[in-house]
């Protein structure tokens, strides 16, 4: 009896063991790793500093970036944009040593070549071409410049836009990627837009810390506001879009900008005129307006009526940075004065009621004259033949959609033109041309163009006579 006794004791012990083995697998021992790592950090966390408890914490959602980016480039690309314009090390300076934007584009990078060794298609336009050259302007004012690694370092960061770019137009393939990122611009500016009303019309930090500079990234987004609110089919999306919408517009309000408002007063009249609904639209411009009017500030109206001052000391200060930024175009026609080196040789050739040596690393108060004097012929030709060529092309989808009576790519093109509408016109006054409102504008017009020639059975843009306009 007891030897049996033995033998059973045995046989549970071995089963145990076996149980214990079997739970010993590579998924179990993860997540028992993990689970030890979270008591670990918990218990560690508290007694580290406050940027060191950012930097790990920020270790985690950066393990799941790079395996999302690897398995699918697109998500390298969403995540590209995002970081672009919130660039949360300007909030957050322990994220710096993490270099997140390098690894982005790498990763971003690495894994679209392999996509590509996968597909071994790429999509190419004329387009890419003219861009191309302007790139390759702006790399000779390399050599050039004054300043050798202001030209260098502006070059480099238009060559990895331009690179997402040609990434970015052959990954959104379709209409559901392209929406999908405009609503993540929408939802980033409403962000941008709490902020302004918070710190009284000022930008979010980085590129966007002045006025002027927040109400054109708002007049930018406006429209695509704009016709989520006209052309939703679903109430509480036309509501969202309404919201947004009038956000948008207070914030530009906020900023009391008056180059913001003549840009404000552009994009809305281009949104009502291009809109079949014309009572939609015209009721939201009321509701609009109310709203204009009660968030503008005790001088707004005074701000807005000096833009036809010509006298006022603003403005002809700007006619001094625009006069000097065609005297360094004359002494340096064909690829201009450098990138980014037109600020540090003012004192050169400001000429105005103020010591030209207090003009140092001024600005040029407008982005045609900065483009003309920092980049020359070759500059200024590719900058306008790009804008030009893309309104050119989403008028071509605008011809397509609306003979067909697809509504999504119709309203997609009408948001990308009022995008770029309001950005040349605000921009008349501020020097904007290397933000990434314009650049990811023209994304997404390419995006766009080649999901409609996929679409509508390919062919190059020309602008086509409408079969008839579509209701929206």
């Amino acid at each position: 009896m007891h030897k049996l006794n033995q033998q059973i004791n045995e046989k549970q012990d071995w089963a145990g063991r076996l149980r214990a083995i079997e739970f010993l697998t590579r998924e179990n021992l993860l997540i028992l790793a993990i689970m030890g790592m979270a008591i670990f950090f918990g218990l560690a966390l508290p007694k580290l500093p406050i940027k060191l408890q950012i930097l790990l914490l920020s270790l985690i959602p950066a393990g799941l970036l790079v395996v999302l980016i690897l398995r699918n480039p697109f998500f390298g690309v969403i995540g590209f944009y995002i970081y672009d314009y919130i660039r949360p090390e300007w909030l957050v300076p322990a994220l710096r040593p993490l270099k997140l934007a390098m690894l982005i584009e790498g990763l971003t990078l690495v894994s679209f070549l392999l996509y590509f060794k996968k597909t071994r298609t790429l999509k190419w336009d004329k387009f890419f071409i003219i861009y191309i050259v302007l790139l390759i302007g702006m790399g000779f004012t390399i050599v050039t410049a004054t300043n050798n690694r202001y030209a260098f370092d502006r070059t480099e960061s238009m060559v990895v836009v331009f690179v997402v770019f040609c990434m970015a137009t052959n990954l959104i393939d379709s209409y559901k990627r392209l929406n999908l990122l405009v609503w993540l611009m929408l939802i980033m500016h409403v962000y941008f837009a709490i902020w302004g009303f918070s710190k009284h019309g000022k930008g979010a930090g980085s590129f966007m810390v002045d006025e002027n500079d927040f109400a054109m990234a708002l007049n930018v987004i406006i429209p695509f506001a704009f016709f989520v609110f006209v052309g939703a089919k679903k109430y509480y999306t036309k509501i969202i879009g309404l919201l947004m919408l009038l956000t948008y517009i207070a914030g530009v309000v906020i900023s009391s900008s008056r180059g913001g408002w003549v840009g404000l007063v552009a994009v809305l009249f281009y949104c009502i005129m291009s809109t079949k609904k014309k009572m939609g639209a015209f009721a939201a411009a009321a509701i609009a307006a109310a709203v204009v009017v009660m968030v503008a500030p005790s001088n707004y109206w005074d701000e807005v009526r000096s833009i036809s001052n010509t006298q006022d000391r603003t403005a002809q200060s700007r006619f001094h940075y625009w006069k000097a930024a065609v005297r360094m175009y004359r002494d340096h026609p064909i690829i201009g004065i450098g990138a980014d080196n037109g600020p540090l040789r003012m004192p050169e050739y400001y000429i105005g009621n103020v010591d030209p040596a207090t003009r140092w690393k001024k600005t040029f108060h407008g982005t045609l004259p900065l483009v003309l004097a920092e980049l020359g012929t070759i500059g200024i030709v590719c900058f306008l033949t790009l804008f030009f060529l893309a309104l050119k092309y989403l008028r071509w989808v605008k011809n397509q959609a609306s003979g067909r009576g697809d509504d999504d790519l119709f309203l997609m093109a009408n948001s990308i033109i009022g995008g770029l509408i309001g950005f040349i016109v605000t921009a008349t006054f501020i020097s904007v041309a290397y933000y990434p409102q314009l650049w990811t504008l023209y994304m997404m017009a390419m995006s766009l163009v080649f999901i409609a020639r996929e679409r509508y059975g390919g062919g190059t843009p020309m602008p086509e006579k409408a079969h008839g306009p579509v209701n929206i």
